[in-house]
């Protein structure tokens, strides 16, 4: 369970240790990305409820390509997939991990060019 006090610092709770505060620092690379999306995913759903705020559109740039393991990227996806849908958003995932991995439904290959980006595949290709 994951809590923010009045100044906003985080106080974690697990399943173990459910009478006192566990160190955000004292979890893996991994454990720590996974809170980190939770949070991320959480606040979108918490700020559209609170200030009646809405956006469709969310750019999550490397965010999945460290610090993760293959089951943690699993269940990261199916949130992010989760929430496009449940959410009607439009989540762009820029990843150097993901290039081969068939996860979404559409990919779009950005290579740097100088001092520009360029598109290599105008528009959006389903990949299955």
């Amino acid at each position: 369970v994951i809590t923010f006090d009045y100044e906003f610092n985080v106080l974690i709770k697990t399943v173990q240790s459910q009478d006192e505060d566990v160190n955000y620092y004292s979890f893996s690379d991994g454990e720590k990305r996974r809170i980190e999306i939770a949070i991320l995913l959480s606040f979108i759903k918490l700020s559209k409820a609170i200030a009646n705020w809405n956006c469709n559109l969310l750019l999550m740039d490397e965010i999945l390509d460290s610090g993760i393991d293959s089951e943690g990227l699993k269940m990261m996806l199916e949130s992010i997939r989760d929430i496009a849908t449940n959410e009607q958003m439009s989540i762009y995932v820029v990843s150097h991990k993901l290039v081969d991995d068939d996860a979404f439904d559409k990919k779009m290959l950005i290579t740097k060019d100088a001092m520009f980006s360029k598109i290599l595949i105008g528009v959006p290709t389903p990949i299955r």
